[in-house]
């Protein structure tokens, strides 16, 4: 009796409940869509939970991480992918990735896999498709027509063919024609557009023209020369001569001319033209030019001319010429402009003795120097420099004209 009294008391006491883990992952493949060359992104829903013993049974959201490819992504309970905390799902191309879940500790895991596949079925977008052309027959039949031929790119493939039909430089005949356009990428994606070319038939040879009207009288020629330029102004430098002005407001302008004079030389046109401005650049420095800036109109009336006369700069600065000095001097000119650099070069006796390339308009002499492996000294004697201006790279060897030459004495 004691026996069978503790049998049924074992039997009335309800088991501890157990939990049991429940991790779902999808069953069949995953596919995801193309964005590029590697691949692309993929979505998927994977879920764990703890269902107790109990009655009725209680479901808690337990952690969970997949991982593929060096990539690991995490939830708990539920969790669809992509999401805010995982942005990036990201699976290789053509490929059958496998994405292992696991929930549970190290040691007594829940494992489970599902496979993914990312596919290119996108379709190449085709652009600048020419809108509806219309155009009239230039020969027997229609016209030869040629157009623009539109262009196409592909998420994976980037930019692909595109083949229309018919193709330009085809003969279209009178009426309309639709024009195919396609692209295929490289996993037989098709993309398709169309336009419409309409040749339309050669309008009738117009009616024999009336005969023309007995021509009226001539008006009286035009002699009366045009107004000056207006507010004439002159910029000199050692290199360069700026001309500015503002053109009359006669109706009938038709242009401003400008002619340039030296001394005892001949009248030389430098421009001809409506602009505002020009600038002289073949002067040479410490030199008069005389400027003769005049108006003309339509007819070809040429105003008198507003006469400006200049002298350009000493292109040379410093040390004067034949200038007597007891100390190395610092060698200065005027800047030119559009001037990477400068070669300064000395000369003694007829022997260049230095060759210097400072990207300032001055160079410091020094008491002593090396130049092609030779040492030299500022010693008593006449030197002469000279000053060329550089433009572009170095090693391109591009010197424009000397800006000038001088000479200076050390005194013993």
């Amino acid at each position: 009796m004691k026996t069978l009294l503790v049998v049924a008391l074992a039997l009335a006491i309800p088991a501890t409940a157990v939990a049991k883990p429940e991790l779902n992952t999808p069953t069949s493949i995953v596919y995801g869509e193309a964005t590029s060359s590697e691949g692309g992104p993929a979505a998927f829903t994977v879920s764990a939970y703890h269902t107790s013993g109990q009655d009725p049974p209680r479901r808690t959201p337990a952690p969970f991480t997949c991982t593929w490819d060096g990539t690991s992504v995490s939830g708990n309970g539920e969790a669809t992918f992509p999401n805010s905390e995982f942005p990036n799902v990201f699976f290789a191309l053509d490929r059958l990735t496998e994405v292992t879940c696991t929930m549970g500790d190290s040691e007594e895991p829940l494992v489970k896999t599902f496979n993914v596949k990312v596919l290119d079925t996108t379709a190449p977008t085709i652009r600048q498709v020419p809108d509806s052309i219309v155009v009239a027959a230039t020969e027997t039949g229609g016209n030869r027509l040629t157009y623009a031929l539109p262009t196409a790119t592909d998420l994976v493939d980037g930019p692909v063919a595109v083949k229309c039909t018919p193709p330009s430089g085809s003969l279209f005949k009178i009426g309309s024609t639709i024009v195919s356009c396609v692209s295929v990428d490289a996993r037989a994606n098709e993309a398709s557009k169309s336009f419409t070319v309409t040749v339309t038939s050669p309008p009738p040879p117009p009616p024999a023209p009336a005969p023309p009207p007995p021509p009226a009288p001539a008006p009286p020629a035009d002699t009366t020369p045009p107004g000056e330029v207006v507010a004439l102004t002159i910029g000199v430098r050692a290199t360069s001569v700026l001309l500015s002005w503002t053109l009359p407001s006669d109706t009938d302008f038709g242009g401003v001319e400008i002619v340039r004079r030296t001394a005892g030389g001949p009248a030389e046109t430098l421009y001809s033209g409506t602009a505002t401005s020009f600038v002289d650049r073949a002067v040479r420095a410490r030199t008069t030019y005389t400027y003769v800036v005049a108006a003309i109109d339509a007819a070809g009336n040429r105003s008198g001319g507003i006469s400006r006369t200049v002298t350009t700069r000493a292109a040379l600065i410093a040390p004067s010429t034949g200038a007597r000095l007891v100390a190395p001097p610092v060698l200065r000119w005027t800047p030119i402009p559009a001037t990477s650099y400068y070669n300064v070069q000395l000369w003694r006796s007829g022997k260049k003795i230095l060759s210097a390339w400072p990207t300032a308009p001055r160079f410091a002499l020094r008491a002593s120097w090396i130049y092609v492996g030779k040492r030299y000294r500022l010693s008593p004697g006449t030197y002469r420099w000279y000053v060329w201006p550089g433009r572009g790279a170095r090693a391109a060897g591009n010197y424009g004209r000397v800006v000038g030459t001088r000479t200076f004495v050390i005194r013993g």
